[in-house]
């Protein structure tokens, strides 16, 4: 070697940082050649978007940069590609690019690492040229900065220090490593010894689908709970891309997903889908809808609105005049979520024709897989199953709140029934659901509170706790729902009973005997006619309510039960999906479901947490669902009670209107429901445990 060469190393070795940022670092060294493509010098004139997330990458605030976006957004080639030439050019330091397998990292190199440094100058002058310094999973330079392609594997992702990590398609790597963690968590590890030199990034499109489709959005730039890269990008200070109306000058977010474009809901596409023109409904709907002006903004605008756009950190809100205000979310890792109407090589006709596409294949076929992929790829979006859950909304549900007064009962009621859950573990309760049945099933909720006190005392004259399963006196509390009267809202003074009250019978050991012993007590009182209980049946198949009577004689039975008791066994699934039906209603009238203004979010929380899949319904954590239980026993009650026989143009006494039917009655004081603060159960979980977005899904 000649000792201007030797010279020229060494200069390399002891070359101090270049203070330029990453994106324009990589704009003057990295040069592109993708055979039958683009050719030249990178550039972020078409993806103006990168350049924060790239320029962070030299950041020593941040440990972490987390870029979640669809296929076809120049994430790859910015922060890898263009991330590596930064640290081979302007600040050397041991890397390591993680590729989602090993196929996948030594294809990575020959195609992405081996054609940047072969046509970008500087680049090429910086390799080494030692017979071992050039192979496909290790890259030597003159500086003494080792890059190495790798996959995850433990081997890979440990016993060593490195200062940048590149981990790309990473919802395409494990959750779990050869059982030592996630592959970002095992990355960081990697950079620590680097303090705040180090840096550890990580892209991907989703690809994780979502796991709760019971969560409810509580701020802005909040993603949907999943595992992968959305996962990271919830737990850093969350970015999001907004761009300015070019009408209203107003900034709105193109979100993730279908919801900027100006599209019909779901279930209007399913109406439409079978027989429409997709191409032709693609371009009518490829237009964004500015949520501020209700302009309809066509595609020629888009590169025009990315070059004024900017990213927005959680709690941070920007005006028209560009003026940014609020407290940023802090966090070590700087994290950002482009959707796909931004991206650069993603045409908005093409966005829309594909996710047509998938719903076209979904409602004629059942497949799903078309929708996922443009869910994922092309709206940058994680996928919730079609066929596994349907998800009513909370958001949709409150404000469908009514002026009323409490605990009336609102006119177009024609008769009340009531429902009670047995909780009998943990905090013990009797939880109690009160509502109004009009024509054609209509419905109002009248009451809901909890019956947590017994008429037993403890040794200081206090109340104890109510317990279901051993105490018959504390089901004698119920006796006050069967005759407890609601107040009309015509101001009369009368009130109404409720035809039929139905209570749950299953449960801890001891509930079942206590609720039998309650229903003799109420026959011999001559109150039985009016209360049913009811246990969910165990068959799929079973009708949606059933009278039977089990028999103690038999050897499953453990309850003391001599035929006589009768138990309604209701198909529970059946009946949710009706009352799920009932909620998707969007107008009054029939079958469509009241809400007072006076209930709290937490009550339409426990409306919509289970979700329905197709072994059934069912909760997919820890969270309360009674309203959504005593809803469902609330009609089986009124079916019972008879409502869907009703012929409405001469309906049976207690199903008339109020001056001729028996069940309105003037009401003593103490027998007429009185208004009180509604409590939220306590064992509520925090919301940050039971959110909820709004899901185009069906069952």
């Amino acid at each position: 070697m000649k000792t201007a060469d030797i010279v020229r190393n060494t200069a390399e070795i002891i070359r101090p940082p270049r203070r330029i940022q990453v994106s324009s670092a990589a704009e003057q060294m990295l040069y592109l050649n993708e055979p039958g493509g683009y050719q030249g010098y990178f550039t972020l004139d078409v993806a103006p978007y990168m350049r924060e997330p790239m320029d962070l990458l030299a950041s020593r605030r941040y440990e972490g940069v987390v870029f979640a976006g669809p296929a076809r957004s120049l994430k790859t080639q910015a922060l890898i590609d263009g991330g590596f030439a930064y640290a081979v050019t302007c600040d050397p330091g041991d890397a390591l690019i993680v590729q989602m397998s090993q196929e996948s990292a030594r294809d990575f190199s020959r195609t992405r690492i081996d054609r940047a440094i072969r046509y970008s100058p500087e680049l090429a002058s910086r390799i080494a040229t030692g017979r071992s310094d050039d192979n496909i999973h290790d890259k030597f330079f003159k500086n003494g900065m080792v890059l190495k392609l790798g996959w995850p594997a433990v081997s890979q992702l440990s016993s060593k220090s490195i200062r940048w990590v590149w981990l790309t398609d990473y919802d395409r790597m494990p959750d779990d490593i050869d059982g030592e963690g996630d592959a970002w968590t095992l990355a960081l590890k990697r950079t620590q010894t680097f303090l705040s030199r180090g840096m550890c990034c990580a892209e991907s499109s989703p690809g994780r689908e979502m796991k709760d489709p019971a969560w409810r959005k509580e701020t802005p730039h909040e993603a949907p709970p999943c595992k992968g890269i959305i996962g990271l990008y919830n737990a850093g200070d969350r970015r999001r891309w907004y761009w300015q109306c070019p009408d209203c000058n107003e900034f709105s977010e193109p979100s993730p997903g279908v919801g900027s474009f100006a599209l019909p809901s779901m279930d209007q596409l399913k109406e439409q889908i079978r027989t429409a023109d997709l191409t032709r409904m693609a371009r009518d709907c490829a237009l964004f809808a500015c949520p501020h002006c209700g302009s309809l903004i066509s595609e020629k605008h888009k590169r025009g609105m990315n070059r004024s756009g900017l990213w927005l950190i959680e709690g941070q809100q920007i005006d028209r005049d560009r003026n940014i205000s609020g407290e940023a979310r802090q966090s070590k890792t700087a994290s950002f979520w482009l959707g796909g109407m931004a991206a650069a090589f993603q045409g908005w006709e093409s966005i829309v024709l594909r996710y047509l596409q998938g719903v076209h294949a979904y409602v004629t076929t059942g497949d799903e897989e078309k929708l996922k992929t443009t869910t994922n790829l092309d709206q940058g979006a994680p996928y919730m199953p079609q066929r596994a859950e349907s998800v009513r909304s909370v958001d949709l549900l409150i404000v469908r709140k009514e002026e009323s007064v409490k605990f009336n009962v609102p006119d177009g009621v024609r008769f009340i029934t009531a429902s009670i859950d047995v909780q009998a573990g943990g905090k013990p309760r009797f939880v109690v659901q009160v509502e109004g049945w009009g024509a054609h099933g209509e419905n109002w909720l009248i009451d809901r509170y909890n019956i947590r006190n017994s008429k037993r005392l403890d040794d200081d004259g206090q109340p104890l706790p109510v317990d279901p399963a051993a105490y018959l006196e504390d089901w004698e509390l119920l006796t006050e729902v069967i005759e407890k009267a609601y107040p009309l809202a015509d101001g009369s003074g009368r009130a109404m009973l409720p035809v039929m009250v139905a209570c749950d019978s299953g449960g801890k050991a001891g509930v079942t005997e206590r609720a039998y012993d309650y229903w003799r007590k109420l026959k011999r009182a001559g109150l039985h006619r009016r209360f049913m209980l009811i246990k969910g049946a165990s068959s799929p198949s079973a009708p949606r309510i059933k009278e039977s009577y089990p028999d103690s004689d038999r050897k499953d039975r453990k309850a003391k039960a001599r035929g006589e008791i009768p138990v309604w066994m209701l198909n529970t699934n059946q009946l949710k999906d009706a009352v799920d039906s009932d909620l998707q209603r969007e107008a009054a009238g029939p079958g469509y479901r009241h809400f007072p203004e006076w209930l709290g979010d937490w009550f339409f929380e426990e409306m919509t947490f289970e979700v329905r899949t197709q072994q059934g319904w069912k909760k997919p954590g820890k969270g309360n669902n009674e309203a959504f239980d005593l809803s469902c026993y609330n009609r089986a009650a009124a079916i019972r009670q008879g409502m869907e026989k009703i012929d409405w143009s001469s309906p049976p006494p207690w199903a008339r209107e109020w001056n001729n039917n028996p069940n309105v009655i003037q009401a003593a004081p103490d027998q007429v429901a009185q208004p009180r603060s509604v409590e939220p159960p306590k064992s509520q979980p925090k919301r940050t445990a039971a959110r909820r977005v709004r899901m185009q899904v069906t069952r």
